[in-house]
């Protein structure tokens, strides 16, 4: 989770993404093999995920923007990768 909280910055993540997140990252790492890498993983999840939330408000209207709802990353924008 940390790898990814360095490749989010400039962006927030909501307590229940958080939540979602974590037993994921969990499961992949119970499950890994000798090619696991990590870093590797949490960049190209955090790329995808920081990307759609970029589409999302580039999607929204002026009017739908809030300052809660700016860089944020929500469950809906989470991408759970396995490798």
């Amino acid at each position: 989770m940390e790898i990814t909280e360095l490749y989010i910055q400039g962006y927030g993540i909501t307590a229940e993404a958080k939540d979602t997140l974590y037993p994921h990252y969990q499961h992949i790492f119970e499950s890994r093999n000798d090619s696991f890498g990590n870093a590797g993983l949490a960049k190209k999840m955090a790329k995808e995920m920081t990307r759609k939330v970029d589409y999302r408000l580039a999607k929204a209207s002026r009017g739908q923007l809030s300052e809660v709802m700016k860089k944020e990353i929500l469950v809906d924008d989470l991408v759970l990768l396995e490798s």
